[in-house]
């Protein structure tokens, strides 16, 4: 899990792809647009060649309104040729310009990919997702500005603790208060990038005391909320 947008173009290889509770095959062909906050792995086939692009950026390098649209889109996609032919493009701009020049090319072009597939391409259909892993997700994401634990998830999605820590472990691979902290930190980055004192963040995602938000903070981000809120 991260702050910042993954998308990864599937080229070759024998690999299942998980993003919070739904699973794919991937095929040739298959891109994904993967959210910041969201956690994902991929289960590897090691004995047949893994091949494919990945594209990592911010989530403040997308312009709104564009940036709200792309917040609401799904995860699972397939890209229509000429999508393929700017994808690869990329590959001919890291080997013919200046560094500086070619992160603002680099920048238009996963723009315009972005804009392309969301106008052009049909998302997929997700083979497999655990309803009681999303309900739990789901809950977080609607409730994460609260001071969540896992007996008040249970109780709210009356279900006993043991159960729903067994069932989410065993579904995301990681225990669900880890999760918790992360998507908690990872949300107080927006917030910070939106001007928000690192004080008022930590008051808003209802940590008792500044100083155990801070050492969250720099855990999982990196850096202190102060950096991220200059930068």
């Amino acid at each position: 899990m991260h702050y910042f947008y993954e998308v990864l173009y599937f080229i070759a290889g024998d690999v299942n792809y998980q993003v919070d509770s739904a699973e794919r095959q991937l095929r040739k062909g298959d891109l994904l647009i993967i959210h910041p906050g969201k956690f994902h792995f991929a289960t590897v086939n090691r004995a047949i060649n893994y091949e494919r692009y990945v594209f990592k950026f911010p989530e403040e390098m997308i312009e709104e309104p564009f940036r709200s649209k792309l917040g609401r889109s799904q995860t699972f996609f397939t890209v229509a040729l000429p999508l393929q032919e700017l994808i690869k493009e990329c590959d001919s701009i890291q080997s013919a310009f200046p560094p500086d020049e070619a992160a603002m090319l680099m920048k238009a072009r996963i723009q315009e990919l972005l804009i392309r597939l969301l106008q052009n391409s049909d998302a997929q259909e997700v083979v497999k997702d655990n309803p009681i892993s999303s309900e739990i997700i789901n809950y977080i994401d609607q409730n994460i500005t609260q001071d969540l634990s896992l007996r008040s998830i249970a109780q709210a999605l009356n279900y006993s603790p043991s159960y729903l820590a067994t069932i989410f472990k065993k579904n995301l691979n990681t225990p669900m208060m880890q999760y918790i902290r992360t998507k908690k930190m990872i949300f107080a980055r927006t917030l910070l990038k939106r001007g928000e004192s690192p004080e008022k963040v930590a008051e808003i995602l209802a940590f008792e005391d500044y100083s155990t938000f801070y050492r969250s903070y720099m855990k999982v981000i990196g850096e202190s909320p102060s950096k991220t809120r200059k930068y």
